[in-house]
């Protein structure tokens, strides 16, 4: 009889203190109770580390950076895996959840799918009440019931987008040391890279039911690099790249790279918006620029169905007003 998998739950942190003690406690609600909590911290200066203490006691292992240079998020999330003694890690990001079943779960794939080496699943979103809110916008339907798809298979849907959310996924502790970890050339998308590199190198399971819960909010790392250009520059990069490997033939990649190209087009102008309602000419302009490079017809499609966008793009910051 083989030994039960180990598993490792690990939180990256960085001045997390408002949603950590929700994380752990929903860490320390499993029914499964047999894992390593890992908390490592970016150097944190507020009350993180605290809380953490106060939530669980020794339950946790806590790492801190005594190197005083913050390790950023590939680095501190690679540094989780590097301390976890686990078969598997699932990284769970300070103001995520995990639904009690999380482990349980997760531990039954990879313990009966032995070729599995990534483990995906839907969340549900939430605000930072805890509120339920719809705030996806890739086109990708979950599985209807558990499925296991073939190395490769995955990159058909991350060519076009990115529907994995982190508290979702659990992956194998030797997989993620072959691909050489989390690429901290990205800054955005370092995530979506490491999944196509994985769904590439193994079998990925699906669990079909939400399992997790992210939490979608303006002070967390993603909106903040949303509010500049860096994370469409690198979807677009990245889309490309996937798009250019394997499992795509010929023939289809015109089809694909023209849903990226309307995606991208698409994504520019909502960007060009949000610019023009700060009155941030230069950086509308430029957005503007690169919508047109990808589709001139879905720019100009949005202006026509929209012509309150299209007058606040005109006329900057102070069509109908900031508000508006």
């Amino acid at each position: 009889m083989s030994r039960k998998l180990r598993w490792t739950i690990a939180i990256p942190t960085f001045n997390g203190a408002r949603y950590i003690a929700e994380a752990v406690r929903s860490v320390l609600a499993q029914t499964d109770g047999e894992f390593e909590l890992i908390v490592c911290d970016d150097g944190s200066k507020d009350d993180t580390l605290k809380i953490v203490q106060e939530t669980c006691g020794g339950r946790a292992r806590i790492v801190g950076n005594a190197s005083g240079q913050p390790l950023g998020l590939a680095g501190n999330w690679n540094r989780c895996v590097a301390e976890a003694s686990g078969d598997w890690v699932t990284i769970l990001h300070q103001d995520d959840l995990l639904e009690p079943t999380f482990l349980a779960r997760h531990r039954a794939i990879a313990s009966m799918h032995h070729d599995v080496g990534l483990i995906l699943g839907p969340v549900t979103m939430i605000d930072p009440t805890g509120q339920p809110i719809d705030c996806d916008d890739v086109d990708f339907i979950w599985p209807e019931s558990f499925a296991v798809w073939p190395p490769q298979a995955l990159s058909r849907v991350l060519a076009t987008g990115n529907p994995i959310r982190c508290p979702g996924v659990s992956f194998r502790h030797d997989l993620h040391e072959r691909l050489g970890g989390f690429d901290s050339r990205w800054k955005y998308v370092l995530d979506w890279d490491f999944w196509h590199r994985a769904g590439q190198a193994s079998a990925v399971a699906f669990v079909e039911i939400p399992l997790a819960r992210q939490r979608w909010h303006q002070a967390s790392e993603t909106h903040k690099l949303a509010r500049g250009t860096i994370d469409l520059e690198e979807n677009a990069w990245l889309m490309r790249s996937i798009l250019a490997g394997e499992p795509f033939l010929a023939s289809e990649r015109p089809l694909i790279d023209a849903k990226i190209r309307k995606r991208m087009a698409q994504a520019w102008t909502n960007r060009a918006y949000q610019a023009a309602r700060r009155g941030d000419r230069r950086s509308e302009l430029h957005a503007l620029k690169q919508a047109w490079a990808e589709s001139p017809g879905v720019l100009f499609g949005t202006l026509v169905r929209e012509p309150r966008t299209a007058a606040r793009l005109f006329l900057g910051g102070v069509a109908h007003g900031q508000d508006t």
